[in-house]
């Protein structure tokens, strides 16, 4: 999970979500224009969206997992500047609510 939508840095407790962990905006707006990292995470991210018709829960094995999800598309979605598919993603599984602690975080 981590790794496939890496979430900010702080959020998680564990060792993995440590390191890989996303230190903040500048580092999310790199992962995005990383020519491998980027391009997957949108595919997979568009991936996700084939499944509109379940929970998030459901798709990701568990609450928290669906959780994570959120952290990270509301991440990606503040990184990228622009509609596409993280806000497809909050709007489609989570009713359009971004993760409050994210943005908390971020100052936004």
């Amino acid at each position: 999970m981590w790794f496939i939508f890496p979430q900010l840095k702080g959020l998680g407790r564990s060792v993995n979500a440590d390191r890989y962990g996303i230190n903040g905006l500048t580092e999310a707006r790199e992962y995005l224009a990383d020519p491998i990292l980027g391009p997957r995470l949108v595919r997979i991210s568009e991936a996700l969206l084939i499944h509109s018709n379940m929970r998030p829960d459901a798709i990701m094995g568990s609450a928290v997992d669906a959780m994570k999800l959120r952290s990270s598309a509301t991440l990606f979605e503040a990184a990228s500047g622009k509609p596409g598919p993280f806000t497809d993603i909050l709007e489609c599984f989570f009713g359009g609510m971004r993760c409050l602690k994210t943005l908390e975080m971020l100052g936004t």
